[in-house]
């Protein structure tokens, strides 16, 4: 599995990366998100993958790193090239909150 930690994806942000935040719409909403970040929630990955680009690199992003992992693992047998954002946004929101 290929993984980027929280404090890389944040020096990648000035290059437009591609985030996916798999999360649930509530979680997205409430919880805040990665500016510019796409919302395709998990369960609906399979159907809107089409949409993504098969040639940039991926950032795919959850709440702890779970379901970010397992949608990364779908997209990298589809042919993406995704990375799991380690920790999920509860690193992410420690990482800005604290330090890395």
């Amino acid at each position: 599995m290929k993984e980027i930690m929280p404090y890389e994806v944040e020096q990648l942000l000035k290059h437009k990366p591609v985030i996916v935040d798999v999360r649930e719409l509530s979680e997205w909403m409430t919880n805040g998100h990665i500016p510019g970040a796409v919302h395709i929630p998990l369960s609906q990955l399979e159907e809107k993958a089409a949409g993504l680009d098969r040639t940039a690199d991926i950032i795919v992003v959850c709440r702890s790193g779970s379901r970010s992992e397992a949608a990364c693992e779908w997209l990298q047998t589809s042919g993406y090239r995704a990375y799991n954002m380690k920790g999920g946004m509860s690193s992410w929101f420690w990482d800005k909150t604290y330090g890395s």
